[in-house]
């Protein structure tokens, strides 16, 4: 995320940045600390990835997003009944070693201690041609483990992609798009796509964007506004 980004995400959740003009000067860098300290997180001022996972992760940020993008504003999820998911994944390399891979956000909604979902938000300030792949593996992960642990029931796994660059998603969406030779008509039917749930975060429609609640639409009206987006580009 941009440095204005990260201050209008904390100006909405009660942090004082001072003005959002982008600069990363005492003031933010107060605020950031301020939130570091308040969540557990290394207090360096830097807004660094873990920092950012955090604020787009809080959970009442976290349950309007769900609400507004998914449910078209219904309240369906409640902040209260969100619990931090896995964030951390296996998987075996072309080295026949095991690795890590990481998603950003990860959220359970729990219900009398059951789980009904697991949400995941990936925030991309650059758009990855290769999305799809990265969201198949961590998908993929999240109901290997569930067939793990069956006991527990299965639910679904939901990811939307939230793109926070100065730029629409122009690349493909689907794993299907990424083939290099264009599968036969007859085989598609047998293929098990992934398809992106892309939204762009600087250019949302203002009929979504009036969804949100009066904090978290300044800053995307902000973040949308044309002539702001063309100022911030020169």
């Amino acid at each position: 995320m941009t440095v204005k980004q990260i201050q209008c995400l904390l100006t909405y959740l009660g942090y004082s940045p001072g003005t959002i003009d982008g600069i990363e000067g005492r003031n933010t860098q107060g605020a950031i600390r301020a939130f570091q300290a308040d969540y557990g997180l290394t207090v360096d001022g830097i807004p660094g990835a873990a920092t950012q996972k955090m604020l787009i992760g809080c959970r009442d940020v976290f349950a309007e997003l769900i609400n507004v993008l998914v449910y078209s504003s219904e309240k369906v999820v409640d902040e209260a009944d969100l619990l931090a998911g896995p964030t951390e994944s296996l998987y075996i390399g072309t080295d026949k070693q095991t690795h890590q891979q990481f998603r950003d956000c990860s959220m359970y909604e729990l219900h009398n201690g059951e789980i009904h979902a697991l949400y995941n938000l990936e925030n991309q300030s650059i758009i990855d041609a290769h999305m799809p792949l990265r969201c198949a593996g961590y998908d993929g992960a999240a109901y290997r483990s569930q067939y793990q642990h069956l006991e527990r029931g299965v639910y679904p796994v939901i990811t939307l992609v939230l793109n926070w660059s100065r730029e629409p998603w122009n690349t493909s969406r689907s794993l299907i798009g990424l083939f290099r030779y264009k599968p036969h008509p007859a085989v598609k039917a047998y293929i098990n796509d992934t398809s992106l749930h892309v939204f762009d975060m600087c250019f949302l429609k203002k009929g979504l964007r009036e969804l949100f609640q009066d904090d978290l639409r300044i800053i995307l009206d902000y973040l949308c506004d044309r002539e702001s987006l063309l100022k911030r580009n020169q």
